[in-house]
């Protein structure tokens, strides 16, 4: 690793899906992470609240992929 370059080692996430009453579906990120150095706040604050929202954009476009057209759930 280059001088001044911090690398993440250690790093685990888990999403949850609760589904509600009313049909919709209330969905919470954790993610718990080990920097090995020092990381500025507000660099980290930009990766924890953008990194939920890119991941589902992320899933939306895999989804739409034609591999996936016909895929058969297990449920």
């Amino acid at each position: 690793v280059e001088k001044g370059v911090v690398r993440i080692e250690l790093a685990t996430a888990q999403w949850r899906f609760l589904p509600l009453a009313d049909g919709s579906t209330e969905a919470s990120f954790e993610i718990h992470m080990d920097p090995n150095g020092s990381i500025p706040s507000w660099l980290l604050n930009r990766l924890i609240l953008n990194s939920p929202f890119s991941t589902f954009d992320n899933l939306a476009k895999q989804a739409a992929k034609e591999k996936y057209a016909d895929a058969a759930l297990p449920f």
